[in-house]
């Protein structure tokens, strides 16, 4: 038996498709451009480079992450909020819009911080959230770095 989708469901079943295809928010302007980080691993066993490329663009369109090289190939939305001198980068979606990764696992929460960005003297400074490409916490440092305006 079908039922009739109306009044209330119909509302949200609206909402939910119109927010799933608004842009990202756009990042505050003093920060737009693209940064870049390449972490090295070190190498295999087998003598291959462990390497990742993390390419995060902020401008009027939004934010988002891509990161690709050894056993990685994503695209993460995300948003950009600023508070006293620091950017918090978190996430919003992988880049399909779905909350769960390529292998339906929902590594972040919606909103969860994954690292962050200061601007010390022209200097950018990289804070680490859940999104840390070592398995163990590491402190703030200079990761990411602008490569465009």
């Amino acid at each position: 038996m079908r039922l009739p989708v109306t009044g209330p469901l119909l509302v949200a079943l609206a909402c939910v498709a119109s927010a799933a295809a608004q842009p990202s928010p756009a990042a505050p302007r003093a920060w737009w451009g693209d940064y870049r980080y390449v972490w090295n691993g070190g190498r295999t066993a087998g003598g291959s480079g462990v390497v990742v490329t993390y390419d995060l663009r902020l401008g009027a369109d939004g934010c988002r992450i891509t990161a690709r090289g050894y056993q990685t190939d994503e695209v993460i939305r995300c948003t950009a909020v600023p508070r006293a001198g620091v950017l918090d980068i978190a996430f919003r979606s992988f880049g399909d819009g779905a909350l769960r990764n390529q292998y339906g696992v929902a590594v972040y929460r919606p909103g969860e911080r994954l690292f962050s960005l200061s601007n010390r003297r022209g200097t950018i400074w990289t804070g680490w959230g859940s999104y840390s490409p070592w398995e163990n916490d590491r402190p703030l440092g200079r990761h990411f770095r602008k490569v465009t305006r």
